[in-house]
């Protein structure tokens, strides 16, 4: 009996996945779709090659006017997880067929850039909970890419960090002293000038101690290697000598929460389900 579906031969299925680099092509999932299996002779593989226009009349996005030659061609794939798979076609008109080719085209772009240029990645993984019973988005990694380079990044000198931090402890004690001062009603004993000195000093400290925070936090802040942390809406890293680099260039990605690009200082921000920044990988 002939099928009157318009399937992918093989060939095609195995380019999809290879121009994929062997990822999901969804940008907020880019998980990967095969790995080891028990056997040591096997692997499990959970990736698909789905059709942007369904290969039969009356699937998701059929388009009658393309010939059974292009429904099964590679312009109408796209690889995708099984996860994925099946959202695009349980919920069609928010998946059509100009938004897939942009996912399709955006993954071979993110493979080949991957392949040419050697970028580094960072793999923003969720929190140690290990419950299965988690939904599969919340589990999945993300692989976000960003390099390091003199144009991207601000230094910080470790002494510079220190002093600031050291700034910031020493601002507290002014302000206490004035409080008690006021309390006791010492100050209408120094005189009106000398209280409204007192007064400004323990102003001036106060805003010594907001301005110097972020270093005070920089420096009570235990960072493994090769990891950052994000503190006051930027990302940080110390460095091997103990220096600290600031990520300041700006730049577009998709993250497991948003539904379109927005830009972060890379690394990127942390969203509800990422909840820390792994080992990167080179």
């Amino acid at each position: 009996m002939t099928s009157s579906r318009d399937n992918f031969t093989k060939e095609v299925a195995r380019a999809l996945q290879e121009r994929a680099g062997n990822h999901c092509s969804n940008p907020q999932c880019r998980c990967l779709t095969s790995g080891p299996n028990e056997f040591p002779t096997k692997s499990s593989r959970i990736g698909i090659a789905a059709h942007i226009t369904a290969a039969a009349p009356g699937g998701p996005r059929y388009d009658s006017s393309i010939t059974a030659e292009e429904r099964s061609s590679i312009k109408n794939g796209i690889w995708l997880c099984q996860s994925c798979s099946r959202l695009i076609d349980t919920d069609p008109s928010h998946y059509p067929i100009e938004l897939l080719s942009q996912w399709r085209t955006n993954a071979e772009q993110w493979a080949r850039e991957h392949i040419e240029s050697g970028t580094r990645f960072s793999v923003l993984n969720n929190s140690t909970d290990t419950d299965p019973s988690k939904n599969r988005e919340a589990k999945e990694p993300i692989y976000i890419e960003y390099s390091i380079d003199e144009n991207s990044i601000k230094r910080l000198p470790k002494k510079e960090v220190y002093k600031y931090a050291l700034i910031f402890y020493a601002s507290f004690p002014p302000p206490i002293l004035v409080i008690l001062a006021h309390y006791y009603n010492i100050l209408s004993s120094l005189g009106t000038g000398t209280g409204m000195a007192l007064t400004i000093a323990a102003t001036i400290t106060i805003a010594s101690a907001v301005l110097t925070n972020t270093h005070r936090k920089i420096a009570t802040t235990t960072f493994r290697s090769n990891t950052a942390s994000f503190i006051d809406g930027y990302w940080f890293e110390q460095e091997p000598d103990g220096n600290y680099i600031r990520y300041i260039k700006q730049r577009s990605a998709f993250t497991q929460n948003a539904q379109e690009p927005y830009s972060y200082a890379s690394p990127p921000f942390e969203s509800k389900q990422i909840t820390r920044l792994s080992e990167c990988a080179t």
